[in-house]
């Protein structure tokens, strides 16, 4: 189901929380699909902040995928905020709400229906495995 800019799977931390349960390779075994699901929406992204921004610098579009315990996400490697241990970073503070309402919106909504295939056909599949389990 779609909620706003956001692709939500009813009862995520649920599902991460459940395979703690079983053995350690089904759990990263699920971490490594859904990482190879939002791929194609790293690749859209970092493509379209390329196009999006002529000068932004190559620490700003380059993406990652992360997982936590209740999403999967898409966001730039380069974190900002200038900090004593690491006075090399810099911040970008309009570029938030910039890169949100001209890339990652766009991007999510082009890949909406393939992500959610995606998604459901991972389902199908750990079920299955833990059905003959």
């Amino acid at each position: 189901m779609a909620r706003g800019d956001l692709v939500v799977v009813e009862g995520f931390a649920e599902l991460m929380n459940a395979t703690r349960l079983f053995a350690h390779d089904t759990y990263v075994g699920l971490r490594k699909e859904l990482r190879e699901i939002a791929r194609p929406v790293e690749r859209a992204a970092e493509g379209k902040t390329i196009d999006t921004f002529s000068n932004i610098g190559d620490k700003w579009w380059n993406m990652r995928i992360g997982i936590s315990k209740n999403m999967v996400y898409v966001a730039p490697m380069q974190r900002s905020r200038y900090t004593r241990a690491n006075p090399g970073r810099y911040g970008r503070p309009k570029f938030a709400n910039r890169l949100d309402v001209e890339v990652m919106t766009p991007v999510q909504n082009a890949v909406e229906g393939p992500t959610m295939q995606a998604v459901d056909r991972m389902l199908a599949r750990a079920a299955q495995r833990w059905a003959s389990a």
